[in-house]
């Protein structure tokens, strides 16, 4: 069953029971207000018969106001003695009762009056029971077939209206469930457009404040997430090919020159020789840094790794012994402490080393890299320092960019995507990173993660 189906059958289901619950209570009162007139009408007669018993045991002759008003109306009566025997009325027509509960609480002086129903063979009766003076009780009892014609035509009519209630409310579901659902047809659309199309920036149009609102404008971060995600893969694809064309271009120029000496017979001299070799060897070395990276980019959003409690002290040394082998003549050292925390090691281990690598690459042998943790209550911080050229204020907005270099390391080994590393690292673990100048000359890097 469809949801529109289940939602048209909760509604008119719903709206149903409270019409029948209407129906049967309208039924129920009514039943009560008509036994209620009944009754009253019975007690009444049963006192005016009274009157009429008691005038003709003293010898009177009854009233012709009482026999007039008690003749028109059918009502049966019978008197019954204190000893339980039972007497022909004198008045009304003769009905035998059997004897109850009821009619003995009357006879015994527990009650004075009592109204009960009563079952003679297929016929139903309303009787009331009157303590006479003496002991004699009088029994006036009224035929209930009229009132249970009256009943049964009111439960038709009653059942005939609850009936169109129910129709009524089917029909009501259906508009509800259409009405209701008209926003999630209206997302459902929207979505099939979007897979249909393959345009991940078109949005779906959102209105109001209701879940199905709320569930649109998820639908549209998502969206817009994906678009992001596709729109930075798209820009990856296109900077690797800029960044992989130059040194493949520089690799297949050597290795095409080194073809043609070894091919024609003239032999490159030894020391050329083995200077082409070592820039093809370089070249090779760059381009598998160079993939690594990318490939670290690319696979960095998507990796899902437990953090795991850690010595950050061990982890910044570590990345400085790692990074340390790019520049051996730099020396590195380390000052602070961070303490223990939980974070995604390999993550950071990555971003640490390509920190502390960057300020390597960037300084002259001799000057010092320093690398400070400072840890505080809400956060754990790493600063690298070095002595090189700076970083210029205008490209400080773009130095964390995929391929981005400054002017002030263009001319050195590199493809531009540590710093792009170091920041994918710190948004995964929470963090973010920055770069100020150094007193004295110089850049310092800082990342910093919350602590756990």
């Amino acid at each position: 069953m469809t949801l529109r189906g289940r939602l048209a059958l909760l509604a008119a289901g719903a709206v149903s029971l409270a019409v029948v619950a209407v129906a049967l209570t309208a039924w129920l009162l009514a039943r009560a207000a008509l036994l209620a007139e009944v009754d009253d009408r019975l007690l009444a007669q049963a006192r005016l018969t009274a009157g009429v018993v008691a005038e003709v045991e003293l010898g009177q002759r009854p009233q012709p106001r009482l026999l007039s008003s008690i003749q028109p109306i059918r009502i049966g009566v019978q008197t019954v003695s204190p000893d339980g025997r039972s007497s022909t009325p004198v008045v009304g027509a003769a009905i035998r009762l059997p004897p109850d509960d009821a009619l003995r609480d009357v006879q015994a002086g527990r009650r004075d009056v009592a109204v009960r129903t009563l079952r003679t063979g297929d016929q139903r009766w309303r009787v009331a029971s009157l303590r006479l003076p003496g002991g004699t009780v009088l029994q006036v009892a009224r035929d209930l077939s009229e009132f249970d014609r009256t009943l049964t035509r009111l439960g038709y009519q009653v059942g005939l209206l609850a009936l169109v209630g129910v129709l009524l409310a089917g029909a009501a579901g259906w508009l509800v469930a259409r009405a209701g659902l008209r926003p999630v047809d209206r997302l459902t659309s929207g979505a099939e457009r979007v897979a249909r199309t393959q345009d991940l920036a078109a949005r779906i149009d959102v209105s109001g404040h209701d879940e199905v609102a709320r569930l649109g404008r998820a639908v549209n971060s998502m969206l817009e997430a994906l678009d992001d995600a596709n729109r930075r893969q798209r820009a990856l694809v296109e900077d690797a090919a800029h960044e992989l064309r130059s040194p493949l271009t520089v690799l297949r120029t050597n290795l095409d020159l080194l073809t043609r000496a070894e091919g024609g017979g003239r032999a490159l001299p030894a020391i050329d020789r083995a200077e082409l070799v070592a820039d093809l060897r370089g070249i090779a070395l760059d381009l598998g840094t160079l993939v690594a990276e990318i490939v670290e980019l690319a696979r960095g959003d998507a990796l899902d790794e437990e953090p795991v409690e850690v010595d950050v002290r061990e982890l910044v040394e570590r990345a400085v012994r790692r990074a340390g082998r790019d520049g051996p003549g730099v020396p590195v050292t380390v000052t602070g402490e961070g303490g223990s925390a939980t974070v995604p090691v390999a993550t950071l281990d990555r971003a640490l080393t390509n920190l502390v690598r960057n300020a390597v690459q960037v300084s002259e042998p001799g000057q010092p890299v320093e690398v400070h943790l400072e840890r505080t209550a809400d956060r754990i911080t790493v600063r690298v320092a070095d002595r090189g050229v700076g970083v210029d204020p205008a490209e400080r907005d773009r130095i964390f960019d995929r391929f981005y270099r400054g002017t002030g390391s263009r001319d050195r080994q590199g493809s531009g995507l540590g710093l792009a590393i170091v920041t994918q690292a710190a948004t995964r673990a929470g963090g973010g990173v920055g770069v100020t100048d150094r007193p004295g000359g110089g850049a310092t890097f800082s990342l910093w993660w919350p602590v756990s």
